[in-house]
């Protein structure tokens, strides 16, 4: 009787994880439509101001100086070294622009990542849910019929299952948070 109990105990906590894993499941099914609207334009504006940055980067008066006394000095037979501690000099002050760009590039990385992130890790999550809800069913029926041990691996299971959907799912909910600070930052100019 105290194993039936403990088995009991195993399959109704991997159904209360069952419950928590679906409820967040809507939640992040409910949210992606919102956040998968305007996507590719988000996708191009974000890619738009890296470039932009980048033209502003390149057509800057340093860069022009450095371009212009790296052309100069070839012709008059400059050492190697004295080109070099010119760029490096002028180097440093790019840095800031450089950084700039930098930035911009990892924005539409980040931006294309999450978006390819939420989608396939919500339908992993789905998957995993309805894999969890077969075991809990099965583990049942097999508890009924008497085979502990049979219940135990697949209440088990469940159970595994289900953690790891709602660790996906939370990692989701992150994930779609960034991505719709991204999609405010991005929409103010559609």
């Amino acid at each position: 009787m105290i194993p039936n109990i403990l088995f009991l105990e195993i399959i109704l906590t991997s159904a209360f994880l069952l419950i928590i894993s679906t409820g967040l499941q809507f939640y992040l099914e409910s949210r992606l439509p919102s956040l998968s609207k305007d996507l590719d334009k988000i996708t191009f504006l974000a890619k738009l101001e890296a470039l932009l940055s980048l033209v502003q980067l390149l057509s800057s008066d340093k860069v022009s100086d450095m371009l212009e006394g790296t052309i100069i000095a070839s012709p008059l037979n400059v050492k190697i070294e004295e080109l070099e501690k010119y760029v490096s000099a002028n180097w440093d002050n790019l840095k800031g622009f450089i950084d700039i760009v930098n930035e911009k590039i990892k924005n539409v990385d980040r931006i294309i990542f999450l978006s390819e992130e939420l989608n396939a890790t919500i339908s992993h999550i789905i998957n995993e849910n309805k894999i969890s809800l077969v075991l809990l069913i099965l583990s049942s029926l097999f508890l009924l019929l008497n085979f502990m041990s049979v219940a135990f691996v697949f209440s088990g299971l469940a159970f595994g299952i289900l953690v790891i959907a709602i660790t996906s799912s939370l990692n989701c909910v992150k994930y779609a948070n960034e991505l719709k600070s991204f999609h405010s930052k991005y929409t103010l100019h559609l």
